[in-house]
């Protein structure tokens, strides 16, 4: 996978202020070339700003010629060649979203008094970042029987000097892609919350084109926090989690097809299907049992396994198209036997545990608890030769089934999959090992000893056959624990994280410029 290590992009995540309240039909936020605003990116005063409309006829692009805010080929006669192109992609995204993907069209903001950009046309303002971000969707004005649908405009770098993408138009198709797909969700529901916003933008810039690096470059926000509540973003100003999540949402569409995705979104909208303001989680659950005759923990279980097959692990005819382009899950490295007396396992996530086989003919694994704390919990288990990575088997929660061991297994991979939707996390005991290892550790938790069949089930072939390299152990970092979230706060979702919003403060630019992870978007 590409990892783009550019010190600019790394000081540059973008707009990461709360998301204001809705506001009234006839409200009015100033733009970057309004007298007096005090926007963080702005026209200078003496700036002329001029506008060109796409040759779509969907967008008015603003510009100007000098200063800091000048486009490239501002010297040129007519309108410079930056601002078509700027122009051309956008009106290319508009395109896909609404006559390929099914998406609606963004809000016209003919609905802000006084008329912001002259016209309903969607506005794009070209202007320096600086280094702080590279572009952003700003909302300014919502319905007023619809309070969650909202209008705004986007602003965007000007000239991507010094910011270390391949090229101009690689940059533009990004934030395009990207951050228009945020004004697209404002025609639904702008309160479904960060993971549902960040993971599916960057899941609609893939599916856009797939040969720019966003969504590889983010996706291990979530295969390196595979444990974390599927909808509750990170704490903090940078929401890995949140944006690595649009891997969720390409599996939902592999699986299911891409109208899933706006089908979600029509289900998001207040009054749809009969519910006053959905959460997406339910309107995802409802709409797996109603048109895809599946349902949310099966999805969940049935992510679990595709997440197996990434990285060097990867096999297209079980899991992602591309998933050999995609990190490698991290996982939580014991020795067998291993044993814990109070594991934890958060809703709709999965935690995995990698082990050395250590010449054992069978394995097996056990789940120690009342039925209220087991309830929702499934257990598997899958051996990996070398760099083949077999079927996985569901076990008994009791341990009463084991996995018979072949000759070519160097590692075994176990894990557990909580379905519940919400609550507290479980904690049960958790017992993996050789049959009569995991009894003694049953039995030692205070359960009942299993008593395994006396024919263990078939743990599967390779269809590649071994690698001489052996699983070589965990990918960097892999030694976190629990996600950070108290087990009290277990129920709510923080709709923090970066929003699309309005002008940011200076506090804005201090967070943004203190961190160090990579580059991050609205």
């Amino acid at each position: 996978m590409l990892k783009r290590a550019l010190p600019l992009l790394l000081l540059a995540p973008l707009g990461c202020d709360p998301a204001p309240p809705a506001v009234g039909r006839h409200a009015a936020a100033l733009r970057p070339d309004s007298p007096n605003n005090r926007e963080l990116h702005r026209y200078g005063p003496n700036d002329v700003v001029e506008s060109v409309v796409s040759p779509g006829g969907g967008f008015r692009i603003w510009f100007t010629r000098q200063g800091a805010h000048a486009v490239p080929g501002a010297d040129v006669e007519g309108t410079p060649p930056s601002v078509l192109l700027v122009a051309t992609r956008y009106d290319e995204v508009a395109r896909f979203y609404t006559d390929e993907l099914g998406f609606r069209p963004p809000i016209a903001d003919d609905i802000v008094t006084p008329t912001n950009g002259g016209d309903a046309l969607f506005d794009v303002y070209l202007l320096d970042f600086d280094g702080v971000g590279d572009g952003r969707y700003d909302r300014e004005a919502c319905l007023a029987d619809h309070p969650e649908q909202c209008a705004g405009y986007m602003a965007q770098e000007n000239d991507f000097a010094g910011y270390g993408y391949p090229s101009f138009d690689y940059a533009v198709r990004i934030l395009a892609s990207h951050e228009y797909f945020h004004a697209v969700q404002a025609a639904y529901d702008v309160n479904q919350g960060a993971v549902l916003a960040e993971a599916t933008a960057v899941w609609a810039t893939e599916r856009y084109d797939p040969s720019l690096s966003d969504f590889e470059h983010f996706i291990d926000g979530y295969l390196d926090n595979p444990d974390r509540p599927l909808n509750e973003p990170l704490p903090g100003p940078v929401d890995a989690f949140s944006y690595g999540a649009g891997l969720v949402f390409q599996f939902l569409s592999e699986r299911h097809g891409d109208g899933i995705i706006p089908a979600l979104w029509e289900a998001c909208i207040n009054g749809a299907n009969g519910v006053a303001d959905p959460e997406w989680i339910d309107a995802l659950d409802a709409l797996l049992r109603d048109a895809y005759d599946s349902s949310l923990a099966e999805a969940l279980v049935e992510l679990a396994q595709w997440n197996l097959y990434t990285g060097p692990y990867a096999d297209p005819a079980l899991s992602y198209a591309r998933g050999a382009d995609y990190p490698a899950l991290k996982m939580d490295n014991v020795t067998l036997p291993h044993r814990d007396a109070r594991e934890r396992f958060f809703r709709m996530s999965s935690h995995y545990y990698r082990a050395n086989v250590g010449g054992r003919s069978a394995l097996t694994a056990a789940l120690v608890g009342d039925a209220d704390t087991l309830d929702g919990l499934r257990l598997f288990m899958a051996g990996r030769a070398g760099r083949s990575q077999l079927p996985p088997v569901e076990l008994p929660l009791d341990g009463s089934e084991a996995l018979e061991v072949g000759d070519d297994w160097t590692t075994v991979v176990t894990w557990v999959t909580n379905t519940r939707m919400t609550g507290e996390s479980r904690r049960p005991g958790l017992c993996v090992g050789a049959p009569d290892e995991v009894a003694a550790c049953v039995a030692g938790l205070g359960g009942a000893a299993p008593v395994p069949d006396a024919g263990p089930v078939d743990g599967g072939v390779s269809d590649s056959g071994p690698s001489p390299e052996a699983d070589a152990g965990p990918p960097a970092g892999d030694d976190a624990g629990a996600p950070a979230t108290a087990d009290g706060a277990d129920g709510a979702e923080d709709a923090g994280g970066c929003q699309a919003t309005p002008s940011p403060a200076p506090l804005w630019a201090a967070l943004c410029l203190l961190l160090g992870w990579r580059r991050r978007r609205e």
